[in-house]
């Protein structure tokens, strides 16, 4: 089969914008709403072009991620308003010495399905200054990760 060329115009630009803006990742969603049909992103996935990274999100033609990439993958799986926390927070944050195996995710009461490598925190959601961003990560500040972390 010969190679998908970005010819600059059509789906693939598009994803590949929009990929490159999230640290090689896309979801399902953003490829439908870029023109990617449902058949061709399930051919893509055969191919080794896309690969799943969480339910409903891949990684665009390259199976390398940094650590920052896959905690925005989690997020992303587990919807918008999502932000990393807890243990996970606190590692990034230089709170802590160590990553915990599982990402802890506080996901909007919506997205509350199981995930594996994701351990959803069910505590009311942060806003404004309790969110800060770190290599394109939300995640719960300094102050609000300490009191989650207080609370386990």
């Amino acid at each position: 089969m010969p190679a998908i060329r970005n010819s600059g115009k059509g789906p693939w630009a598009r994803v590949a914008a929009i990929a490159s803006s999230q640290l090689g990742l896309i979801t399902i969603w953003q490829l439908r709403n870029a023109g990617v049909p449902d058949s061709t992103i399930t051919e893509s996935v055969a191919l080794g072009r896309l690969l799943p990274v969480f339910h409903g999100v891949y990684s665009v033609g390259h199976g390398y991620l940094t650590i920052h990439a896959r905690m925005l993958a989690a997020t992303m799986a587990c919807g918008e308003g999502s932000v990393v926390s807890h243990g996970t927070a606190a590692w990034l944050l230089g709170l802590r010495e160590w990553r915990p195996e599982a990402i802890d995710v506080i996901a909007p009461v919506e997205a509350g399905r199981k995930i594996d490598g994701i351990r959803r925190r069910f505590v009311p959601p942060p806003v404004g200054r309790e969110i800060c961003r770190r290599n394109g990560v939300l995640l719960t500040g300094p102050a609000r990760t300490i009191v989650d972390c207080a609370g386990i």
